[in-house]
């Protein structure tokens, strides 16, 4: 299991979880996953790698409060969705940058 390397192996301080998308996972699921990170000692940075803030915001308000918790950097961009998505793409990673939550962008750079 991925949580015990992780937990043998004291060179891991920084642990991203991506692969499909962590933020889909139902709260409770995401929340152990988390809350386990947070018992190694060694383990610094948990970072979550996630589309939805930008791509299916309105699961926002529940990863929101599932993040709110750990504290975790998310990476997004409110520019990415199509036109029509980008105000509730922004709305969404504003409450997360409004609860605490650092997001990090690791998008293309795209055109004005």
């Amino acid at each position: 299991m991925q949580l015990e390397y992780i937990r043998n192996t004291p060179q891991v301080r920084d642990v991203l979880l991506s692969g499909g998308d962590p933020l889909v996972l139902a709260p409770k699921i995401l929340d152990e996953i988390l809350t386990r990170l947070r018992e190694i000692p060694h383990v610094e940075i948990v970072r979550i790698g996630s589309r939805v803030p930008v791509f299916l915001p309105c699961a926002s308000p529940t990863s929101c409060a599932t993040c709110c918790r750990s504290t975790t950097p998310v990476a997004e961009h409110p520019r990415q969705p199509p036109q029509r998505d980008q105000p509730r793409a922004a709305q969404a990673t504003d409450k997360l940058t409004r609860a605490g939550i650092p997001l990090g962008n690791q998008a293309v750079l795209l055109a004005a």
